[in-house]
Formats: structure tokens, C-alpha cells, sequence
């Protein structure tokens, strides 16, 4: 079962995205999370603590990402490229449905 507080991590994040922070509101994402808008300032105390938050996750996924694929690619081709570097580093960004 999904937490309130990353059911509303979720819906940020989603919201953020297809709106931008300025166009969606607390009461949209606590709809969207289908948590009463007090339980978001039980978890957050503000729209921009919200928004760093779905920040932190965003950058843990995407260096957890790095480091997993980099070490693969370092153990399975010892003669690794810095072009290969890079394209893994940018990987995300390229597709940011497949992280």
C-alpha cells in the first residue's frame, strides 16, 4: 500500500510536470493523491518544501541510474569510452519515461 505522503510525491511530481509549479495548486494535488489538503501540510509545510522534495527524489533516481548503469558498463567493457560516459549520463534526460 502506497503511503499519503508518496501518494502525494506522486502527484506532485505529475502535476509539477503537466502544469508547471505556478499552475497547479494544493487542493489539485491532494484531488489528485485523494488525501485531504490538511494531510499535505502535515507532511509539507509549504508548496516550495513539496517541490524540493519531488526535487530530492528526482536527483536520487537519476544518480542512482548513473551509478548502476556506469558500473555495468565499466565491469562488462574494460575498454569504456568517454563518449559512453556521457551518452549514459544523458540517458535520462533523453528518455525520461524509462528511469
Amino acid at each position: 500500500m502506497v503511503s499519503k505522503r508518496d501518494a502525494i510525491l506522486t502527484s506532485a511530481l505529475k502535476l509539477f510536470a503537466q502544469q508547471g509549479f505556478d499552475g497547479v495548486g494544493l487542493r489539485e494535488i491532494a484531488a489528485d493523491a485523494k488525501v485531504a489538503q490538511p494531510t499535505i501540510h502535515y507532511h509539507f509545510d509549504s508548496k516550495i518544501i513539496l517541490l524540493e522534495a519531488v526535487i530530492e527524489i528526482g536527483a536520487s533516481r537519476t544518480t542512482g541510474f548513473h551509478k548502476d548503469k556506469l558500473a555495468h558498463m565499466i565491469a562488462s567493457t574494460p575498454d569504456t569510452q568517454l563518449q559512453d560516459i556521457v551518452r549514459i549520463l544523458f540517458e535520462p534526460y533523453n528518455q525520461p519515461d524509462q528511469t
